[in-house]
């Protein structure tokens, strides 16, 4: 991103911000909360309820992600990333939820391939799933507070950037081909209202399981405000690489260091990412469709969110910007 647009995404950001103060100053009453909608599989809605969510995303690779690999006579790949998902939650108690936030088919089609990193193809991405309790809850405020845990199992496919990755030439280390032993996410999410204006965080660690995979600090930011059924909104994504992984082992003989990483969706398991961070800033919306739906006596609706999404730090990370969009068929 040029240094020109960088300041103009700042500018909007403050200039979002600044806009919704004084209906936070001002305003009280109940609010009407809704779900962020960047960085989907692990910013998770403090609000404990039972839904449907159908994710569609596109994901610009960005294209000083692996340029290191020229050192090698390589190509830097560019090209993009395509996701389909459908996450599920599931309301046990009034304060208890079964979540599914992380499934589904990728197709991956960069500019340049990378043999044993990034090559044309397609297929199904790690499944992850576990439980958010509401242990904070005040409506006269109003706000929540949820901790959660959930466990990322690597049961996706290479070609899908999941898992482990190919092995055609053996350019890279001859490690590739682990697995890992999964993703363990401990997580902390809030939300609060006054009047139209609406603020959500969360917050925790991704631990890798084993020596393959690289460990992330997560935190996000959502700022929304509702202006009839739409809800213009900004979101903030920053992530951490606490710990890289073992998968991608230097190019041999090259000098390449492996330091790009996947972010939030994908985890490559880059031996030099520790210490990268990677932050990006969101804008777009949501348009409540319904909230008059009566499914078994239960109160539910049908949400629809799109957003853009672009990196605001210099760190070339796979991220090259990204557009994420959903439908969410929700019961209360």
């Amino acid at each position: 991103m040029t240094r020109k647009l960088k300041r103009g995404v700042y500018g909007a950001l403050l200039g979002v911000v600044l806009w919704a103060l004084p209906a936070l100053a001002t305003s009280d009453g109940l609010g009407e909360f809704i779900a962020p909608v960047s960085n989907p599989t692990n910013f998770e809605d403090p609000r404990v309820e039972s839904d449907v969510r159908p994710l569609y995303v596109y994901h610009s690779l960005s294209n000083t992600f692996l340029d290191s690999v020229q050192k090698a006579g390589l190509q830097a790949p560019g090209g993009s990333a395509q996701i389909v998902a459908v996450q599920l939650r599931l309301k046990l108690m009034e304060r208890l939820a079964l979540i599914a936030t992380k499934d589904g088919y990728v197709w991956v089609s960069p500019n340049h391939s990378v043999d044993n990193v990034v090559t044309n193809g397609n297929g199904f991405a790690n499944v992850a799933g576990g439980l958010k309790y509401n242990f904070f809850k005040d409506v006269t405020l109003p706000a929540l507070a949820t901790a959660g845990v959930r466990y990322e199992v690597p049961s996706g496919e290479p070609q899908a950037l999941q898992g482990s990755v190919f092995r055609s030439h053996n350019v890279l280390g001859a490690d590739l081909n682990k697995r890992g032993s999964g993703v363990l996410n401990l997580f902390l999410s809030g939300a609060w209202g006054i009047g139209n204006a609406h603020l959500m965080g969360y917050t925790g660690p991704r631990v890798a399981m084993s020596a393959v995979d690289s460990s992330f600090y997560d935190t996000s930011l959502h700022l929304d405000y509702k202006l009839g059924s739409i809800y213009p909104l900004v979101e903030f994504n920053w992530v951490h690489v606490i710990d890289g992984g073992n998968r991608l082992q230097p190019i041999q003989n090259a000098g390449v260091n492996m330091r790009d990483e996947g972010v939030d969706f994908f985890n490559l398991g880059a031996p030099s990412a520790a210490g990268m961070d990677v932050a990006t800033v969101a804008f777009g919306g949501r348009w409540r469709i319904t909230d008059n739906l009566d499914v078994l006596g239960q109160s539910g609706g049908v949400d629809f969110g799109a957003v853009a999404e672009f990196p605001v730090t210099g760190y070339g990370s796979v991220f090259g910007w990204r557009m994420t969009t959903d439908l969410i068929f929700w019961v209360m």
